[in-house]
């Protein structure tokens, strides 16, 4: 540039070639002390490196001390609001309850064994009926198992129930699907349709939600109630089969089965909602306020469920003494 500025005699392309080459100089000179300085700098950073690091840590601890953003602890609280319900039904499988579920097919298998010995001879017992006397015998083991547990478990205190007890109804209820799926075909007639899966993929993501949520496995001691009512309702169906539907037996044990019905599935759901209305020991576990909501709106289809089959059962029991027609099926309430 000082010579630039010595040359007024220069011409234009001249002055023109010499900017350029002072520009190229300034931007050699100014890139050789950035890299200097850069080194410099990345020294002295890397100096600090570690004070850095610890404030940062400080500031981590800090946040931890004072817990998540609101809008954090609103997400951990909820997380069904991200979950699916075939993610909860999902968590109903494990090694206990693919257990359970093996060894209730084991046990119909040997009933339907022990069937075909007992009632040979008998060709009004086909292959079908056999089937299904074998698994409602299964059935009705299973809900005398739990009925009974739950009511010991709360004349004991109550509280929630062993895990344990909810992965084995939760394997008990992955082989009714199953034999629901398969009854049919069997029969060779009727259908399965989408009140069935949907009542069986409730239950499940219910026992899914339960195996982590205490609250929930609280109120399940109370449901399974309804299910002491169970072994009567199967075991006035297999008296049917045997043409014994007259007989004192079967009314013996409608008595027994009907006033069962009353208490545990018709007097008894509207306690239990009532009992858990408060949302507050819900909302102490995580997504509590809409396990609590969702455990509700169940308990109020399950008793309407209960009202309408407890019409068709009361119809049953009339026609039954009254020597008439004798109704509905006493066995379609308890798979209800």
């Amino acid at each position: 540039l000082a010579e630039l500025g010595s040359r007024k005699h220069s011409t234009s392309s001249n002055t023109a070639a010499a900017v350029r080459a002072g520009c190229k100089a300034l931007l050699s000179i100014l890139s050789r002390v950035g890299r200097l300085s850069g080194t410099v700098s990345g020294t002295k950073s890397s100096k600090q490196a570690k004070p850095q690091a610890t404030a940062q840590t400080l500031r981590v601890g800090e946040r931890a001390r004072r817990g998540p953003p609101a809008r954090v602890a609103r997400e951990r609280s909820a997380p069904i609001r991200g979950a699916t319900m075939f993610s909860a039904v999902a968590q109903s499988v494990d090694a206990t309850s693919v257990q359970w579920a093996a060894g209730c097919c084991a046990l119909s298998g040997a009933f339907y064994g022990a069937l075909r010995v007992g009632l040979k001879g008998r060709d009004d017992v086909d292959f079908a009926t056999r089937f299904e006397w074998a698994v409602r015998g299964v059935e009705s083991a299973q809900a005398a198992y739990v009925g009974s547990y739950a009511l010991a478990h709360l004349l004991g205190g109550g509280g929630p129930l062993p895990v344990v007890v909810v992965r084995r109804m939760a394997g008990y209820l992955w082989f009714d699907t199953a034999y629901e799926l398969v009854l049919p075909y069997v029969r060779g007639h009727g259908t399965w349709g989408a009140a069935f899966l949907a009542h069986h993929l409730v239950g499940l993501a219910a026992h899914g939600l339960a195996v982590t949520n205490g609250a929930l496995r609280t109120a399940t001691s109370e449901v399974y109630l309804a299910e002491l009512s169970t072994p009567s309702l199967h075991l006035s169906w297999m008296l049917k089969q045997l043409g014994l539907a007259s007989g004192p037996a079967f009314l013996a044990n409608g008595g027994i089965g009907a006033a069962a019905y009353v208490v545990f599935r018709v007097v008894w759901p509207p306690l239990m909602a009532w009992r858990h209305r408060d949302a507050a020991p819900w909302a102490l576990e995580p997504g509590g306020d809409r396990v609590h909501a969702a455990f509700l709106a169940c308990a109020a289809v399950f008793w309407g469920l209960n009202l309408f089959w407890f019409r068709k059962l009361w119809r049953m029991i009339a026609g039954a003494v009254g020597g008439g027609k004798k109704g509905e099926d006493p066995g379609d309430a308890s798979a209800e």
